[in-house]
């Protein structure tokens, strides 16, 4: 028997610079002489807070048994500098005098 394929999966691994870049898991196509074929997804995180590695690992399982896996890999790496979207205001400080 043959497993399930995974067809047009691009398993990365996919760079990102900011939390919100990290794209939602994409179901992935599967070819399988069985229709009932199904996918499962397994989601997890590793790594401290600003340099993540993300894991989507995808499992493909028709009715006879047959399983076949592919993993994507996103690596989150925060090396970019806070920038201000607007200059700081201008602060004055006034010193008693002694």
């Amino acid at each position: 028997m043959v497993p399930p394929q995974f067809v047009n999966f691009n398993p990365g691994p996919i760079l990102v610079n900011c939390l919100a870049d990290v794209p939602e898991p994409q179901t992935p196509t599967i070819s399988d002489c069985d229709p009932a074929a199904f996918l499962v997804l397994e989601e997890a995180e590793s790594g401290p807070p600003c340099n993540r590695n993300i894991t989507y690992r995808w499992i493909a399982s028709d009715l006879c048994g047959n399983t076949s896996e592919m993993t994507q890999t996103i690596l989150y790496e925060d090396v970019l500098s806070p920038q201000f979207s607007e200059p700081p205001a201008t602060v004055q400080w006034s010193c008693p005098d002694y």
